[in-house]
């Protein structure tokens, strides 16, 4: 018997061993693209899904600070009265007439509408204040979209991380929005509440809390605008 194969064998055989190392490169450049592939499509899908989160929480935002500004009327306790006289009273004689220390000072007191005023004025300070952190909160989260796109077109890990930076400037400058909300909330408390007084003290000193809450708004916007700027030059970078 003889120990020759027959050539037909030996050149199926040859022909099976070439083509798997002929598809092998083939078949594993077609794993990488696939795997790169599903990894961008992630990628995007957690993009967008972050980008509508920030865009209803900047909704959210800006319709509750025109709510407030237009429909807000706190709750004031009036002032209690000077007692009119009587047997416990104190009166000129028992007569009914309260002393000049009892007395409230007159509506037309010239301190009085100064106080008024300068009330007024601090509760519209801090309504632009909290109308300029608005909208440096609203500049921020479209820096955080933006900045989200540019990380899901770009492949170096570099880019996700300032993405996530952006993202954490946004959120600092929506809190700062909804502190300065909440202080323009407090300053019209008391400038309402001034406006409702007969006596230049009480006005006086309502009109200083509402100057200090125009003042914690107005910080509040600078922060705000602050970490809107920095969203802004990271974005700026990330383009570069």
């Amino acid at each position: 018997m003889t120990d020759t194969v027959n050539p037909q064998i030996t050149d199926a055989v040859t022909q099976t061993n070439v083509t798997v190392l002929g598809e092998s490169p083939a078949q594993s450049m077609g794993m990488i693209y696939q795997s790169m592939a599903h990894s961008m499509s992630l990628l995007m899908q957690n993009s967008v899904a972050s980008q509508g989160g920030m865009q209803q929480l900047n909704t959210a935002i800006i319709a509750s600070s025109c709510q407030q500004l237009m429909t807000r009327r706190p709750a004031i306790i009036m002032p209690q009265q000077p007692p009119n006289g009587g047997n416990g009273g104190s009166t000129n004689g028992g007569n009914g007439e309260p002393t000049n220390d009892d007395k409230p000072s007159p509506p037309d007191s010239p301190d009085l509408p100064d106080a008024i005023d300068k009330a007024n004025d601090a509760a519209t300070r801090a309504g632009k204040a909290a109308l300029a952190a608005s909208q440096a909160s609203s500049d921020a989260n479209k820096s955080s979209n933006q900045a989200n796109t540019l990380a899901s077109m770009d492949t170096d890990p570099a880019k996700d991380d300032a993405a996530q930076e952006v993202a954490g400037y946004a959120d600092a400058a929506v809190a700062a929005a909804k502190g300065a909300s909440d202080e323009r909330g407090n300053a019209e408390m008391f400038a309402y509440a001034a406006t409702r007084m007969t006596n230049a003290n009480d006005a006086n000193q309502l009109a200083t809390k509402a100057g200090g809450a125009a003042d914690k708004a107005e910080g509040y916007q600078a922060e705000a605008e602050k970490q809107a700027n920095h969203a802004e030059s990271k974005v700026a970078d990330m383009q570069t």
